[in-house]
Parts: C-alpha cells; sequence; structure tokens
C-alpha cells in the first residue's frame, strides 16, 4: 500500500511537471498557426488588389464620360473649387467662360469613340479637319503650350486664375467628332478642367 500511494505521488508530480510545459507548446504553436495564417490573408489580399498606373485610372475615368452623357450630368467629373473653362468663339477672338457645371446645352455634341493613347491628331483643314480620325488620348498640356489666355479678352487676375488650373493638366483628348477636353488631377482625383468647343478651320 505504501508502495502504490509513492507511484501515485510521483504520478501527480511528474503531470504537474509537465502540463504547464505541453500548455505552454500548444500556445507557441497556436500563436505560429494564427500569424501564418493572417500573413496569408495579407499576401493574398495583395495578391489581388491592382495597383492602376495614372493612364489606366485616367481611362477609366473617361470611359464613364459616355454614361454620363446620357444625363447630361458631369457634375463629379467638375471640381467644386476649379469649376471647367467652356473655350469657344464667335469669330477669330476664343471666348472663355468659366462654370461649375455642363449639360446638353453647353455640349451639343456628344463623344462617339473610345479613346485610344496615342499622338493627338493634327489639324490639316483638308477633306477633313484632322489628319486622322477618332478619339485620342496623350499625356501632353496642349493648352498651356499654346498659351491662349494671351488671346482672350481677360484681365490679369483672370489669367492668372486660368493658368493657375491649366498647369494642373494631364492628358488632352481630341475627339474628332466632338470636342477637345483637358483633365487634371485635383486633390488626387481625376477632373475634367477645360473643353474647347471651337470647330477648327472656321472663323
Amino acid at each position: 500500500m505504501k508502495t502504490l500511494n509513492t507511484l501515485i505521488i510521483a504520478l501527480f508530480i511528474f503531470v504537474g511537471c509537465n502540463t504547464p510545459e505541453r500548455e505552454s507548446n500548444e500556445t507557441i504553436e497556436l500563436i505560429k498557426e494564427d500569424t501564418l495564417e493572417l500573413t496569408d490573408n495579407v499576401n493574398l489580399r495583395a495578391s489581388k488588389t491592382e495597383v492602376l498606373t495614372p493612364q489606366d485610372s485616367f481611362l477609366m475615368i473617361f470611359s464613364s464620360v459616355s454614361e454620363m452623357q446620357k444625363t447630361a450630368d458631369y457634375s463629379s467629373l467638375i471640381n467644386e473649387n476649379y469649376g471647367v473653362y467652356i473655350i469657344s468663339s464667335n469669330g477669330a477672338m476664343p471666348q472663355i467662360e468659366k462654370s461649375y457645371e455642363l449639360n446638353a446645352a453647353i455640349l451639343t455634341k456628344k463623344i462617339s469613340n473610345k479613346a485610344i493613347v496615342g499622338e493627338l491628331p493634327k489639324v490639316v483643314c483638308e477633306d477633313f479637319i484632322y489628319n486622322k480620325q477618332g478619339c485620342f488620348a496623350q499625356e501632353i498640356n496642349s493648352l498651356l503650350d499654346g498659351q491662349i489666355w494671351n488671346y482672350c479678352d481677360l484681365n490679369e487676375k483672370e489669367k492668372q486664375a486660368f493658368i493657375a488650373v491649366a498647369e494642373t493638366i494631364k492628358y488632352t483628348v481630341i475627339d474628332t467628332e466632338s470636342y477637345v477636353y483637358y483633365f487634371s488631377i485635383v486633390d488626387d482625383i481625376w477632373a475634367l478642367t477645360f473643353i474647347d468647343v471651337r470647330t477648327p478651320c472656321e472663323g
């Protein structure tokens, strides 16, 4: 009997000494598994996340214009602080008007083609106005290069405001069936900042 009691006591001591270690090991393994699972999930999310290039993000925004044309609601493209400048002409001198909304009365022509990234068409004024037909987008600031503000009836304050917005232009789009569009990035968001509604070779 004494021997049996001794064995029982020894067994309890053995179990008592080893249980914390086993539990500790199990806890460590669980932590490892949770960490691996978390890492795998992060990597999975990272692999599924597409980082759009500026060109891709611009084309996505421009493609939405065709949908906006159906309702003539372009408000989501216009920055509430910058507005949109509309360039027109009733004669030789260009006219510039700043607006905070666009509608069908202003944009009577609609974009008929998807934008192709490439060199912009040139005005030739022959059988066709442009040397190639379609809708073309290029990462270029042709409005700033042309310095149109020097040929308009703008006071000095208006010129400076015009130039400040013109300097933000990232893409120029020429749709030979409609207009010339200028897009800027304002506060990390694409915005339509200028539209030239003039028809080349007229006036």
